[in-house]
């Protein structure tokens, strides 16, 4: 629905203004018709001034109760407010002013606010869990490394080790010793690796 621009001030107005707005034309009208009315008779201006009187009350009471209802739709916006800015403890207050839609609303709003933060908890639960789930499995991992790997390795650079020392031939003694240094530097890593996933991360 398109609105004309004159009337986008108006309808993005408060409650509040445009109440003020239509009940002053209101009187308005009422005004003219009464001053009119007044010109017969004396008796005719002092009713007109009391109906006008009862009508500008009237309208100060229906501005007032407005105000006063309107207000805890302001309790809801700050709550929203604090949630947005990360302030997760507050929450929209019971209010005697507020009427049953508008405290099904201030309800609603805390349920939600209340299921976010038992998300962000659940959620806060799972990640710990998957992170202690795979410290466990690095630590079996490294456990196993050591175990066998490590072992197995430093019987074979033994092994390379006592037949280096056995044999007469100089050419084969010399792959053997290169054979040993590959070997004997394949386990250090294989040490640093073991070492370095038993370590505790963010140590």
């Amino acid at each position: 629905m398109r609105v004309r621009p004159l009337l986008r001030p108006a309808l993005a107005a408060p409650l509040w203004l445009k109440l003020v707005g239509a009940n002053a034309i209101i009187v308005v009208i009422a005004a003219v018709a009464l001053m009119r009315t007044a010109s017969q008779s004396d008796a005719y201006r002092h009713l007109g001034e009391f109906f006008l009187g009862a009508l500008v009350a009237s309208v100060a009471l229906n501005i007032a109760l407005v105000l006063i209802a309107l207000r805890p739709l302001r309790a809801l916006e700050d709550a929203a407010a604090e949630v947005w800015r990360g302030n997760t403890a507050a929450r929209v207050p019971d209010s005697p002013l507020a009427d049953r839609d508008m405290a099904r609303v201030g309800h609603t709003i805390n349920h939600l606010v209340d299921a976010l933060l038992q998300e962000s908890a659940r959620s806060r639960e799972l990640a710990a869990f998957v992170i202690s789930q795979a410290e466990s499995d690095q630590a079996r991992i490294a456990h196993e490394l050591h175990e066998s790997a490590a072992q197995r390795l430093a019987a074979q650079v033994m092994q390379i080790s006592a037949i280096a020392r056995e044999t007469d031939e100089e050419h084969t003694r010399a792959r053997l010793d290169e054979l040993h240094d590959v070997a004997s530097e394949t386990l250090e890593q294989l040490r640093v690796l073991v070492h370095t996933m038993n370590v505790p991360a963010g140590r």
